[in-house]
Formats: C-alpha cells, structure tokens, sequence
C-alpha cells in the first residue's frame, strides 16, 4: 500500500485521517505500507503536524520530495526516511517540441479558498492581480489558455475568464492526461500553481513559470535548480512575472527541461538517498 500527501491550512481539519484508517488495515492484514514522494505540510497546528508523523512512523519506509517537507518529518517522526523523485518527473515526453512559437501561454490557477487563512476580499484581489496580468498579455498579442488539473479550480479560472472579456483568453476543461498533453503540445509556456500542471509540463520539454501558494510549489522548482523561475501565487509581482515571461520567450531551452535534468533524475527515481534512522 501506498500513501501522499498531508497538510493542513485550517486548524480544524486532520489530513492524516484521511489515510490512517487505511495504514492500519494493511498492516494488520499483513500488508507493506510505505509512503513515496511524500509532500507533508504546512500544518496550522503542532498536534496536526504530529499526528501526520505518527501515522507515517507505521510506515515501512518513506521517501519525501522535498527537504522541507523531510525536515518537518523528522521533527516529529522516528522511522526511516529520505529525499526521492516524484514518478511523474520520469514521464517520458509524449511529443516534439514545434520549432516555430505560437503566442500561446496555459495558465493554470488554484482555487485561493483552498489555501487557507484566506478571506473573500483577498480571493478578489487575487483574482483582479491575475485577470490584469491575462489582460497584458493578450494587449501583447499573447493568447491565453486557462486549464486546470483540479475540478475544484475550474470556477475560479472561469471567473477570470469572464473579467478577461476576450476571444484570445479562452478556459478548456480537461478531461484527462491526453488532454493536457494537447494543451501543452500547442503552448510555448505555462504559468502554473498546481504540483501535477508544473511536472508533467516539464517532463514534456514545455518552458514552466511556477506560482507558488504552497512550500512543495517552490521545493519543485529548486529540485529542477531552477528556484528562480517561480513567484507567489498570493502576492503577485507583476514586473517580475513579466520578466520571466520574456525570458522565457527569448531562451525556452533555459525554462524546460535538458538530456542532464533527465540523467539526473532517472538515476534517482525511488532511491531513498541521504537515509536516516
């Protein structure tokens, strides 16, 4: 049996719930449990962060995708662990980079009421910050496809489609990994907050701008060693963004990933590397 994530934005809440029932199960059955690409945290409580270790301490082993979410494990947690890649990061690219650029960017937004600590004025203003920076783009001569990899976003991105106005920012649903790959096959960029839009975009050789809400977001892209390439999500820098999307323009090779990115995490995939007791 294998267990994922665990984080908590909201004092009330208790993600580890959610899979400890299950982790008992197996192991009275006689079942392995272990814990792959792990992301834990944050958590808004010490008895959340603690609770989460615990059921992870009846794992047999576990391998976390980040130092911090590594860190957060040992601070509470006894068992054996360390850092591995996410399997998603091994997909292979699925299609040929086209040579000539289409002006087309996927933009890809989390629901800001699922981050937490967040009130509807600030969920406004999110949603103004990224409906002005769409609007720049398409002034520019940018088209704008706003794609999610989560139902629970998709109002979110149809909002800022309907503040946009505009025939060159369109929202398309997507209904599984073939259809994002057709996304992703037309696009020269992609601006993304989800985990899964980000990863599968760089495995296919796609220029990645991160929006960072959650610690994994921004531990992804110092994994790739490309920590610059990301900006929040929350508090959004216009003029930065911007840069990176020009950058991104003149140099896509630099924002996607290369033959040493693969070789380097191919040689890793499941490996718990830096082990600790």
């Amino acid at each position: 049996m294998c267990i994922r994530d665990s984080f908590d934005l909201e004092a009330w809440t208790r993600s580890s719930g959610r899979f400890e029932y299950f982790v008992d199960t197996a192991r009275q059955s006689g079942v392995p449990v272990f814990g792959i690409s792990l992301g834990i945290g944050p958590f808004a409580s010490t008895r959340q962060h603690k609770d989460a270790c615990r059921v992870l301490d009846r794992c047999g082993w576990l391998s976390f995708r980040d130092q911090i979410s590594l860190d957060l494990y040992f601070e509470h947690g006894t068992g054996p662990a360390g850092i591995g890649v996410d399997p998603v990061l091994l997909m292979p690219q699925a299609f040929d980079r086209p040579e000539n650029t289409s002006n087309r960017i996927a933009w890809n937004l989390v629901e800001p009421r699922l981050v937490g600590g967040l009130d509807d004025s600030k969920r406004q203003e999110i949603l103004r910050e990224h409906a002005s920076a769409i609007k720049r783009l398409v002034l520019d001569g940018w088209s704008v496809v706003l794609f999610s990899t989560d139902r629970a976003d998709e109002p979110f991105l149809e909002e800022v489609e309907a503040i946009v106005r505009s025939p060159k920012c369109r929202f398309r649903r997507i209904s599984g990994l073939s259809s994002l790959l057709d996304v992703y096959s037309m696009v020269d960029i992609v601006v993304a907050s989800r985990m899964h839009a980000l990863i599968v975009a760089f495995t296919q050789g796609t220029p990645v701008i991160g929006l960072s809400w959650q610690q994994k977001v921004r531990a992804f892209f110092e994994l790739i060693e490309r920590a610059d390439q990301c900006v929040s999500l929350l508090e959004l820098d216009m003029k930065r963004l911007q840069e990176l999307i020009g950058d991104a323009r003149e140099d896509p090779k630099g924002f996607a990933i290369d033959e040493t990115d693969r070789a380097r995490l191919h040689g890793r995939p499941y490996d718990l590397v830096h082990i600790a007791a």
